[in-house]
């Protein structure tokens, strides 16, 4: 991480282990940030600062996901253009990326698969209660093929009103769905399905919406 401020100062910046031992120091002057980026973190820093100096521009830099190690594993893909129904999450992102941005983001949800490091060409993550949607929560499963997110299954515990998601939808791929059912027996299931085409990346994406007692649930994948 960096740390940026607007000012420069002086100060002392302490990190610690796990079990709270000083594992370094760094006295800092005229400086207006903390550069973490590289090396090992430390569970816990603290951060003194005993005197401000002048003011001069924040230090801001680029986020970028991280490149895998393995070539055989590498992501195939990049600017998949379809739509994702969970924000922060597009088809671009790797298994590492997306681990990171559910964990550390600011959706809340009720637990997270452990994050696997190795090379396996077909990775997952399951996320109990994520809160994507206002006044919803749903159990979600990501599915990567080579690093590359290749499906999204989700079943609402917590679901929106049907009619309501089928808009949103709708809005969101931006293009007519190839069928659309609606019932009003209990035993038979509504859904609708899309299917869109990507010229430029050669791709399709599969999308159902679907209501059956009172279970809704969505699930898309990339072809």
């Amino acid at each position: 991480y960096v740390l940026s401020f607007p000012k420069t100062f002086t100060g002392t910046m302490n990190g610690y282990d796990y079990a709270l031992r000083r594992a370094e120091t760094a006295d800092i002057r005229g400086k207006n940030y903390i550069d973490k980026s590289a090396g090992q973190s430390t569970f816990m820093s603290t951060m003194r600062i005993s005197e401000w100096g002048a003011a001069v521009p924040e230090k801001v830099v680029d986020v970028k996901r991280a490149a895998v190690i393995d070539s055989a594993s590498a992501s195939k893909r990049a600017n998949v253009p379809f739509w994702s129904i969970i924000p922060g999450i597009d088809w671009n992102a790797d298994y590492r990326w997306a681990h990171q941005n559910i964990r550390d983001g600011s959706a809340t949800y009720g637990g997270i698969s452990k994050f696997v490091a190795d090379n396996a060409r077909v990775k997952s993550i399951s996320v109990t209660e994520l809160v994507f949607i206002k006044d919803t929560a749903a159990n979600v499963s990501l599915i990567f093929n080579n690093d590359s997110l290749a499906r999204i299954d989700i079943e609402f515990v917590k679901p929106p009103v049907y009619a309501e998601l089928v808009s949103q939808i709708k809005k969101g791929i931006g293009i007519a769905p190839v069928k659309e059912v609606n019932v009003t027996t209990a035993a038979t299931a509504s859904y609708v399905d899309w299917e869109v085409n990507d010229a430029k990346t050669g791709l399709t994406m599969f999308a159902t919406v679907k209501e059956m007692q009172g279970v809704v649930s969505f699930s898309a994948e990339i072809k």
